[in-house]
């Protein structure tokens, strides 16, 4: 049997992002995301809860996000859901993140940041990264 794991969310960045290069000079950005979930509750009083998700970006595409978009952007991504652990002095750790493989860019006109092009081009699509350039 063949499993699903494709995640779509559209939320705002909680913080810049950060870019990296693998030493195979693959980019990474890492960012988090806010999203706002509202309903109403049975007294029909408005209920809101915020989702805080931390994502990985690669390739082009990384170096993309890193340049148009800032903390409190708004954004929209597909990916997928990567469950990580490792040992940190003796304590066990584990976070589930987004491996994100494609964006669009919502809200209106997105500005470059200082430094950057005014172009953004995508020339990869989800699976032009090796899978041994992404490192976890």
């Amino acid at each position: 049997m063949s499993k699903l794991n494709k995640v779509f969310l559209m939320g705002n960045l909680t913080r810049d992002p950060e870019l990296r290069y693998t030493p195979g000079g693959v980019a990474i950005a890492n960012f988090g995301m806010a999203i706002n979930e509202k309903w109403n509750n049975a007294d029909g009083q408005v209920q809101e809860k915020v989702h805080f998700v931390d994502c990985s970006m690669f390739g082009k595409r990384a170096e993309t996000v890193n340049e148009y978009f800032k903390k409190g952007s708004p954004i929209f991504v597909e990916g997928s859901l990567d469950y990580q652990t490792w040992e940190t002095d003796g304590q066990k750790r584990n976070a589930l993140k987004v491996k994100v493989f494609n964006f669009e860019f919502i809200g209106g006109k997105q500005e470059a940041k200082p430094g950057g092009s005014s172009n953004p081009s995508f020339p990869e699509g989800p699976g032009d990264v090796p899978e041994e350039d992404i490192p976890f």
